[in-house]
């Protein structure tokens, strides 16, 4: 039987070589057969206190409704993080016959007493497989996956610095395929290019089914704002520690650390005097970095990008004049911005939205591809203009909801803009111009869009105000932590924002308004035409 995605939504009430302007998407968007399954049930935890077995009794209890109730199908948990009022979200991909189905996971949100519901997507009614094995081995899909890339790539073969393999389902229109799920970080060896492939390779025919890249960059296409313009100065604001050489910018929750030019190494230590600490984009990576955690836990209630204390690791002059910053998967990177910007770290927006990244890896981790990738850049962005606005209690300004206006010489104009996404030429800010294969930065337009009227919603003004600032990225948040997963397209990406405004008590009115703000970008989620 041919199989297919199941959209699952319960609840209560960056081409393989890197550009100057960010990851391209490489390969074709993976087909897909989706229904939307909707299942409002709360009930008691079955085992109150345990979490991973109460979201297990709730799946089992529907698994024959969601079309994953056979003798092959079942569960494992990959995650269980800490949310809002205790609330535990217990992400668990889907297996067949053992074997990881790629794409297919859940979140089941779950209280010491109840579980609240699950959001994610399922492959329904894959049919009998037979015991699995692989007519290429891991090794060959490896060599597979690389040979593809360099293919693909104009110039030397990128240095692989680490790669995994692991063999998963692949699901599209002719059902269930065999196939490798390869990861890959590369880097360029004379020129500053980094990347992170990711391929899905057919385990008997070898052709590359889904390609796209992993990594999470500011784009860099023309110019931005200027650091000359915005004098800043830290004021007994940068966390240190006693080093060999003076003072540090590290603690228990920071590092921050000096490539000076280098693009491989572990780079040095910061360290001076605690009256004046070197180094300029050092120093605002390290303070950034720390105002972003404050506002993860002063709005969000969230302990570091994992909920359980991740330290952030900063590097900062990073390669020859590099003009972009990315989140690798470890730590945040941050180029000097070469001719065209001033270091990238001295942006709070932009230091906020790479770390942020991090934190959609360790929840929905959503792929760097389609509209799962412009829901991934556009959480990024959002959380930009949420630490900006964090930051300035002072004012209501929408300028605000830009990213990166702080960065760029000769007076250019910010990377993106939330509210008038479509002001950088090239971004979208209405489903309807949505196109298989759009760069995802691009396309992120109609994310940012639906937040930004969001926020005026929730602020009950023409004007998003701070407090509906902080109310609209508290959702999103949420969402992302709960309720969106690894391919949610713009649609589920509504939908995790409704559920978690439901789940978090806010009012019918503030629901609406949320719900509307994702209509006025063409995305309808709450069954209205």
């Amino acid at each position: 039987m041919r199989g297919g995605f199941a959209a699952v939504c319960a609840f209560a009430g960056l081409a393989a070589a890197l550009s100057c302007t960010g990851p391209e998407p490489f390969g074709a968007e993976p087909a897909r057969n989706t229904s939307a399954v909707e299942i409002a049930d709360v009930e008691r935890a079955l085992v109150p206190g345990d979490p991973v077995r109460s979201a297990r009794a709730y799946l089992d209890a529907r698994a024959g409704a969601l079309g994953v109730g056979e003798e092959q199908d079942d569960f494992e948990v990959t995650s269980v993080r800490r949310g809002s009022d205790g609330r535990r979200y217990v992400r668990m991909r889907q297996l067949r016959a053992g074997i990881p189905v790629w794409g297919a996971e859940v979140a089941v949100r779950v209280s010491s007493e109840r579980v609240w519901g699950v959001s994610g997507e399922l492959a329904a009614e894959l049919g009998t497989q037979d015991a699995p094995r692989p007519a290429i081995p891991r090794e060959a899909a490896l060599s597979l996956a690389g040979a593809t890339r360099d293919a693909a790539r104009v110039g030397e073969p990128l240095e692989t610095l680490r790669e995994d393999a692991e063999l998963v389902w692949f699901v599209n229109d002719e059902g269930a395929v065999l196939a490798w799920y390869v990861e890959a970080y590369s880097q360029g060896q004379v020129e500053t290019v980094v990347t992170r492939p990711r391929q899905i390779i057919d385990a008997t025919t070898g052709d590359e089914l889904l390609a796209f890249d992993a990594i999470a960059k500011v784009t860099k296409a023309s110019g931005l704002g200027g650091n000359p313009r915005v004098p800043r100065r830290w004021v007994t604001a940068l966390e240190v520690t006693p080093g060999c050489g003076g003072y540090a910018l590290s603690s228990p929750r920071l590092e921050t650390v000096d490539m000076g030019g280098r693009s491989t190494g572990s780079g040095r230590a910061v360290e001076g005097s605690p009256r004046c600490m070197p180094g300029r984009a050092a120093n605002d990576a390290h303070g950034f970095a720390a105002v972003t955690l404050d506002m993860l836990a002063d709005w969000m209630e969230r302990e570091s990008i994992d909920g359980e204390g991740a330290a952030i690791r900063s590097r900062v002059r990073y390669g020859d004049g590099y003009p972009g910053a990315f989140w690798d998967g470890r730590q945040v990177t941050y180029g000097d911005g070469g001719e065209a910007y001033f270091p990238l770290a001295g942006d709070l927006s932009v230091v906020a939205h790479e770390i942020l990244h991090g934190f959609t890896e360790h929840h929905a981790d959503l792929v760097f591809q389609g509209q799962a990738g412009a829901l991934n850049e556009s959480f990024s962005d959002v959380a930009g203009a949420a630490a900006s606005f964090y930051a300035d209690g002072a004012h209501d300004t929408e300028p605000r909801m830009q990213i990166g206006a702080d960065i760029a010489r000769r007076g250019g104009a910010p990377l993106r803009d939330l509210c008038e996404p479509a002001r950088d030429g090239r971004s979208i800010d209405h489903v309807r111009d949505y196109e298989d294969g759009m760069f995802v930065h691009a396309a992120s337009g109609v994310a940012n869009r639906a937040f930004c009227l969001a926020a005026r919603g929730l602020s009950g003004k023409t004007s998003a105000t701070r407090d509906g600032v902080r109310r609209a990225a508290r959702v999103w948040v949420e969402a992302n932590a709960g309720f969106w997963t690894r391919t949610s397209d713009f649609e589920a990406g509504c939908r995790g924002v409704l559920g978690a405004a439901a789940e978090l008590g806010y009012a019918p009115g503030d629901i609406q308004a949320l719900a509307d703000a994702w209509a006025e970008v063409g995305v309808r989620c709450d069954g209205k035409t």
